[in-house]
């Protein structure tokens, strides 16, 4: 949580780098917040215990009624008077007033009818009272704690900006604050004047994503544009072509309400200066038939559906025509996949972290293998016959489906182009050329020359591995056990006992690319492991040998050893070697992908998985107040103030309408099939779930959809969204 609070933090560039420090920004924060000035938790703390109910005891003692809740309440009264640390006498000062759940108790609570009118209104005032009390106390704990957060963070940047300026290195950040700064300065009207001179026209692509420092970027470049002073006489123009209800990068900064914002300053300075400004809707699809437009009209004509998709439309929903009349097209819904009563998984088999076999993720990714290769072979419910290339599946996010699809699909013998963003350093393909690396260079190593035996590039078995090597003598390795057995003349021996050999005959002679450039060309390694593992080992295959590359061209000796130390340790995931494949290429593989990578791209059959997770789940340690502060560092909920409440609360709100642009975007990929394929976990699916979205807007617009029993098993359909489709399900292939 630390590690993730201090990324974010650094993010925070506005915050790091203003003229006048922390402490401004921060005395801004706590007023926000509701803080009075100086005010501290422990100020606020003195508050509520110094300015409560005076003598607890003989208070505690008017309370003693014999009843249960009167008893209890004089109890937690003489025992937070009678402790002396102040933390454990807030704590039990608190539970005097609050329920577990950090709520004011009712009056009810405070006291039943035997105890004295008197008491029972004094413990309903001090309830008042204590409520902002405790109110101030959260919010002035999250102040020290962001405060302490942005203070490391300072140090970090500090130091970070200083290395950039030793080296002359400008990050991309960098960039575009710096040329913020630049054209934001009192003085930048002579760069504006030079800049104005070469700058005629701008166009903006993909102008939703673009977040406002680049948008003021823009807006500053152009100032002059709409004003007639400008350095030359010839109209020049400004374009900007987005879709606001394909936002979904915010991870990155993007802001579709700031694509509005400048809309209408734009126009207005047009307008102003009597100027012509043109609004042009592209509602006209060259890519999705009518079926799969009507289901995205049907989809957001439900007004919660359309949150999000526009800011400045007062109408509800989407409408689209298409340029490709008359093609058929059709929706496919799946039946939610639940979850079942959990098989003990057999302990000495299944990896620890493996998921069960029957749970509803991997019960849908393999349905979906087995309708890929129905649809390849057989063909869908029309009889149409599709291409795996013309087939893209999507997921909301990386996990156990995504990874489950792609190998039910290579079982299920259809093409699939693998990941589309991979991760180098866990690759399997990877892990072979390391262990064979380690190997040459260590061969006494047990467990890393049996790894790197069992590679595709020597082939051994788990039951040639136990041949040779368990019935040895302890003092004996198993490259002894190999050279044994090889004199034996085992044949897999021999195999792995002359492989080794050249391994470590290039590790004494080679360096890390010559290594592998001769293990992977020659020796017909890369052959062998895209051969195994499909083609993203190829993708994979070329970043791990463009790094041997580099290594060996660097300014250090080339070593074999200390390229495996430094690339091993480069870790894995966010900061390891991960990359973005290019998946529009014109293999004719089924190509699995997250929406947010398959942004952009399209397909005849889009398959879209949906977990029916509800939005925002998932909070940022941090949390955007209003106005011109600092964000607040909110630990959980509980730890809200009220008006880090109300930040939680919006954050949730543009989650929400994020999550309904997402569903947008996968949605529209789809050209002529779109097939919704969902599971979920223990919670149950909600109106929010993908499936509902869609299920209640077709039900709305066209009724129910045709029951049809597949190969795979049962789905409804609308074709063109208005009826059933005719034809019969086909056979599953043999």
């Amino acid at each position: 949580a630390l590690r993730k609070a201090i990324r974010q933090a650094m993010a925070a560039r506005a915050v790091l780098g203003a003229g006048g420090g922390l402490r401004p920004q921060f005395s801004r924060l706590g007023a926000a917040l509701g803080l009075r000035a100086g005010e501290t938790a422990d100020t606020v703390t003195a508050s509520i215990l110094e300015g409560g109910i005076d003598d607890g005891p003989g208070f505690a003692a008017r309370l003693r009624t014999g009843k249960a809740t009167d008893e209890k309440l004089a109890d937690g009264l003489l025992a937070a008077d009678a402790a002396t640390d102040a933390t454990e006498r807030l704590d039990l000062y608190r539970a005097v007033f609050f329920t577990a759940k950090d709520e004011p108790k009712a009056d009810k609570s405070l006291g039943t009818k035997a105890v004295p009118e008197d008491v029972r209104e004094a413990l309903t005032a001090e309830r008042d009272r204590l409520v902002p009390l405790f109110d101030a106390l959260r919010g002035a704990r999250a102040l020290a704690r962001t405060e302490a957060l942005f203070t490391l963070a300072a140090e970090i940047h500090r130091r970070i900006e200083a290395q950039k300026a030793k080296l002359g290195a400008l990050d991309f950040d960098d960039l575009i604050h710096k040329t913020l700064d630049l054209l934001s300065r009192v003085d930048a009207a002579w760069v504006l004047y030079k800049l104005d001179r070469g700058v005629d026209h701008v166009l903006v692509d993909e102008a939703q994503d673009t977040n406002p420092q680049q948008w003021r970027i823009l807006d500053r470049l152009t100032a002059e544009f709409a004003t007639g002073a400008g350095a030359r006489e010839q109209l020049r123009t400004r374009f900007a072509v987005g879709d606001p209800k394909q936002s979904i990068y915010s991870f990155q900064g993007a802001e579709p309400r700031e694509f509005a914002t400048m809309h209408g300053k734009w126009r207005g300075e047009a307008k102003a200066a009597k100027l012509k400004f043109e609004d042009v809707a592209l509602g006209l699809s060259f890519r999705s038939t009518l079926g799969v437009l009507r289901a995205v009209d049907a989809t957001f004509g439900v007004a919660e559906h359309y949150e999000g998709l526009g800011f400045e439309d007062k109408a509800v929903g989407t409408v689209h025509t298409t340029a490709r009349a008359g093609a058929p097209g059709t929706v496919e819904l799946w039946p939610v996949a639940e979850p079942v009563e959990e098989v003990e998984p057999d302990a000495w088999a299944a990896p620890v972290d493996a998921p069960e076999a029957n749970a509803p993720a991997i019960v849908t990714a393999r349905r979906i293998a087995r309708a890929v290769r129905t649809w390849v072979t057989a063909g869908d419910t029309s009889g149409r016959v599709w291409r795996p290339g013309e087939v893209l599946v999507l997921v909301r996010k990386r996990g156990p489906a995504f990874e489950e699809v792609i190998r039910a699909l290579k079982g299920a013998g259809v093409p699939v182009a693998g990941q589309d963003r991979l991760d180098v350093g866990a690759h399997i393909a990877v892990a072979d050329l390391v262990s064979i690396g380690r190997a040459g260079l260590l061969p006494a190593d047990d467990l890393t020359l049996a790894c790197a035996l069992k590679t595709p590039l020597v082939g051994l078995t788990d039951d040639d591995l136990v041949r040779i090597a368990a019935d040895r003598d302890r003092s004996e390795t198993l490259e002894d056990a190999l050279g044994r057995h090889a004199a034996a003349g085992d044949a897999a021996a021999i195999r792995g006992r002359d492989a080794l050999a050249g391994w470590i005959a290039a590790a004494g002679a080679q360096g890390p690319f010559g290594f592998y450039a001769a293990l992977l060309g020659p020796g017909g390694g890369r052959a062998a492991l895209v051969a195994r593992l499909g083609g993203e080992a190829g993708d994979a295959i070329d970043v791990f040998l463009l790094g041997a590359a580099q290594a060996e061209a660097g300014a250090d000796a080339p070593s074999l050893a200390g390229f495996l130390a430094r690339y091993c340790a480069g870790g894995r995931g966010e900061a390891g070697h991960t990359v973005k494949r290019d998946m529009e290429s014109g293999r004719d593989e089924v190509r699995v992908m997250t929406v947010h990578g398959a942004k952009g791209l399209e397909a005849p059959v889009v398959v879209m998985i949906d977990g029916c997770e509800a939005p925002g789940g998932n909070d940022p340690p941090l949390l955007a107040m209003p106005g011109d502060v600092p964000p607040v560092w909110s630990t959980a909920k509980p730890y809200d103030s009220e008006a880090i409440g109300a930040a939680r609360e919006t954050l949730h709100v543009r989650a929400r309408e994020e999550h309904n642009r997402l569903l947008y975007v996968a949605m529209t990929r789809a050209a002529d099939r779109l097939v919704v394929a969902p599971f979920r976990g223990q919670t149950p699916v909600g109106p929010t779930a993908w499936c509902e979205m869609i299920r209640t807007g077709m039900v709305q617009a066209f009724g129910e959809g045709e029951a049809v029993e597949t190969a795979y098993g049962p789905v409804t359909l609308w074709r063109d969204g208005t009826g059933p489709e005719t034809g019969t399900a086909p056979a599953e292939p043999a």
